[in-house]
């Protein structure tokens, strides 16, 4: 079913980088979240040049695509090179570790504004992708029996998508969000997490390339994703190719392939990669900056509000790792292994993203 790993493509149970490529993203959908009002120059003009131009660099939505590649690339690797799999243990351990900051989250940020949270209010809070997340997850168990073929769930779920867009046309206009489609926004992004699985199955696909290509290849999937919020908010003219949940799933096609590369190179790093270990609260960082938000309303969100933002951002996402994420993690792991009767075992407080377990 596995083939043996070769030199070239060495298996691994971690990834030293993976969870840096997580902190970026979580902190471009932080930064994108934050309203900039720039006061710079004397001209007004200027100053909203400058503030939309700076509003067009972070894409929180592609992020997301990138985590949704990332979830499914680590859920499936560890099945896919023969790990056994028990569904108790899947729910249990999955479950747990979104679960509980979620809550944590939904009282702190949803609840107090109960009464302000409508049906497509509360879509625009971060808990729609958890939600599909938690979908997903609910998937694979069905979806491992593919292991090996994870191409033929993608290419269905290529067309279910494809048909989203023809029946339900208002998915498919200028200007709309990716999860235009409310409760079915799992249905638009499954391929994205799909491809995750795909890329789990297919590394042998990709080659070690030099340190220039990919780095020019990380300047160019960044710049494809300002490219699209940049014909999302402002080239409303092109129509229908203004519509994320368009452009985003374009986007996941291209940065798959990138993630191919970036892994490879992944394989021979033996040590964490700078901000690893910060990565471990990519989770929590994506929770609380809507929290932290909150403190900056109303004020004059120039230079010094995105500062102090990014401050009390940083403060909010340790204390909520270090008493919610972390924690939920261990529990996770310690009632998934009783489950099957596995012996605890050292391990890194590692987040769902870049251990291969």
């Amino acid at each position: 079913m596995i083939a043996a790993p070769t030199n070239d493509h060495k298996v691994v149970n971690y990834y030293h980088g993976l969870d840096t490529i997580r902190l970026i993203c979580a902190a471009i959908v932080a930064i994108g979240h934050h309203y900039s009002n720039f006061r710079i120059f004397e001209s007004d003009r200027y100053n909203r040049l400058i503030s939309s131009g700076w509003d067009i660099l972070w894409n929180g939505p592609a992020a997301v695509i990138v985590f949704f590649i990332i979830s499914g690339l680590v859920i499936h690797a560890p099945y896919h090179r023969g790990k056994a799999f028990d569904t108790g243990e899947f729910y249990v351990k999955r479950s747990i570790r979104i679960v509980i900051p979620s809550i944590v989250f939904m009282i702190a940020f949803v609840f107090p504004d109960i009464d302000r949270i409508t049906e497509v209010g509360w879509k625009g809070t971060v808990l729609w992708s958890l939600i599909c997340e938690l979908i997903y997850y609910f998937l694979y168990p069905f979806l491992v029996r593919f292991n090996g073929r994870m191409h033929i769930p993608l290419a269905i779920s290529c067309v279910v998508t494809l048909l989203i867009y023809y029946f339900y046309t208002d998915v498919f206009v200028e200007n709309r969000n990716y999860r235009a489609f409310g409760y079915g926004t799992f249905l638009v992004g499954f391929p994205c997490w799909l491809a995750g699985c795909w890329l789990a199955e297919n590394l042998h696909r990709f080659r070690r390339i030099s340190d220039l290509r990919m780095n020019l290849m990380r300047v160019g999937i960044f710049a494809l994703a300002v490219v699209f919020k940049l014909a999302k908010t402002q080239l409303v003219s092109l129509g229908i190719f203004t519509s994320a949940a368009f452009l985003l799933n374009i986007y996941a096609i291209f940065a798959t392939i990138w993630l191919g590369f970036e892994l490879m190179q992944m394989l021979d790093r033996t040590k964490p990669a700078m901000f690893d270990r910060m990565g471990l609260a990519t989770f929590s960082l994506y929770l609380v900056h809507p929290v932290a938000m909150r403190w900056f309303d109303g004020g004059d969100h120039g230079i010094l509000s995105l500062l102090l933002y990014f401050v009390v951002t940083a403060i909010m996402t340790y204390i909520f790792y270090l008493l919610c994420e972390r924690p939920s993690h261990r529990l996770a792991h310690k009632l998934g292994n009783r489950l099957v009767g596995r012996a605890p075992t050292a391990r890194r407080s590692a987040s769902a993203g870049a251990t291969i377990d």
